[in-house]
C-alpha cells in the first residue's frame, strides 16, 4: 500500500502573545503617563517614561504612535480633572486609538468604580489597555480576576496613604510646623523653604480693605470701592462684601495661622468641608 504525504495548512494566529490582534493595516497604538505631584523627581520620571513609550512604540513593526498623553501632579482618585486622560478617551471615541499602554492599574487610576467604567468603555469599543507591570490586557478573558485584585489593592493603598498624610500633618501641626500655605492675597508662600513673603503687589490691597474698615467703611461699601478701581479678588474675580469680609477675618493678617479649619472628608472627592467641632484645630 502506497502512502502518501499529507498536505499540511498552516493556520495562523490572529494574536500575539500580548493579545493584540494582528493587522494588514498599522495599529494605532497611544501610551499614558501620570505622576500624582509637580515635584522635580516626578517630573524626570514623567519625561523618562514619555520617552521610553515613544522608543517602544516605534520600534514595533507594524505599530503607529498615535501620541503620549501625560497628565502632571493629578490624582489617581479623579478621573474627571485630568485632561490629558480626558482628551485619549475622545481620540478612543474618535477611533483614533486602538491599543493603549500604560505602566500600571494604578497609573491609570485608584478609584474602583471609575476604573471599571473607563476600562468597560475600552473593552465595549474593541480597544485594549494593557498594563506593562501587572501583565494584564484587558481585551483577553483571564483579566478579570488579576485586574480585580489590582484595583482592590491601588485602592487601599490610597486609603492607607491618606491617613499616613493626616497622621504626619497633624504631627507637624502640634509642633506648630508649618503645613503648606493656602493662596492668600499679599502673601507668597515658598514650598522648598516652608517660609512666606509679601507680595507687594497684594498687600497694597490688603492695606486699603483694613485702612477703610477701620475709618468706619463697611465690607460692602469696600468692596464697591474695590471694584470701582477695577482691583479684582486673588481669583480674578469681582469683590463682594463676603470676601472682604474673609480679609478682615483672616488671621493670617495679624501674623498668625489657624490649621484645619477645613478637612477633606472623602478621600475619593479631596471635597474640603468646614470643620465645625469635629476635628481639632491648631492655632
Amino acid at each position: 500500500m502506497e502512502h502518501t504525504m499529507n498536505s499540511v495548512e498552516i493556520i495562523k494566529p490572529t494574536k500575539n502573545l500580548s493579545g493584540v490582534v494582528e493587522q494588514t493595516t498599522p495599529l494605532l497604538v497611544a501610551a499614558y503617563c501620570r505622576v500624582s505631584t509637580k515635584e522635580e523627581a516626578q517630573l524626570k520620571s514623567l519625561k523618562s517614561m514619555s520617552d521610553y513609550y515613544r522608543e517602544f512604540i516605534s520600534r514595533h513593526e507594524g505599530w503607529e504612535l498615535v501620541d503620549v498623553y501625560i497628565d502632571e501632579g493629578k490624582t489617581g482618585t479623579k478621573f474627571d480633572n485630568r485632561p490629558e486622560l480626558q482628551r485619549m478617551m475622545n481620540d478612543c471615541r474618535a477611533g483614533k486609538i486602538q491599543y493603549i499602554i500604560t505602566k500600571s492599574v494604578s497609573r491609570l487610576g485608584r478609584e474602583n468604580e471609575s476604573l471599571r467604567m473607563y476600562i468597560q468603555e475600552l473593552r465595549n469599543r474593541g480597544i485594549a489597555i494593557y498594563f506593562e507591570e501587572d501583565n494584564i490586557n484587558t481585551l483577553t478573558s483571564d483579566c478579570g480576576l488579576a485586574l480585580g485584585i489590582k484595583q482592590v489593592v491601588a485602592q487601599e493603598e490610597v486609603v492607607n496613604t491618606s491617613k499616613h498624610v493626616k497622621l504626619g500633618n497633624q504631627i507637624k501641626m502640634r509642633r506648630g510646623e508649618m503645613v503648606g500655605f493656602p493662596e492668600c492675597l499679599g502673601y507668597d508662600y515658598h514650598a522648598d523653604t516652608k517660609t512666606i513673603t509679601v507680595n507687594e503687589e497684594g498687600a497694597k490691597t490688603v492695606r486699603y480693605i483694613f485702612e477703610r474698615y477701620v475709618n468706619g467703611a463697611g465690607c460692602t461699601v469696600i468692596a464697591r470701592e474695590l471694584n470701582e478701581q477695577g482691583i479684582r479678588t486673588l481669583r480674578g474675580n469681582t469683590w463682594g462684601t463676603s470676601s472682604v469680609a474673609g480679609i478682615i477675618k483672616n488671621e493670617k493678617y495679624c501674623g498668625d495661622v489657624r490649621y484645619q479649619k477645613t478637612f477633606t472628608k472623602d478621600y475619593l472627592t479631596h471635597k474640603s468641608v468646614k470643620n465645625k467641632d469635629i476635628l481639632p484645630q491648631y492655632y
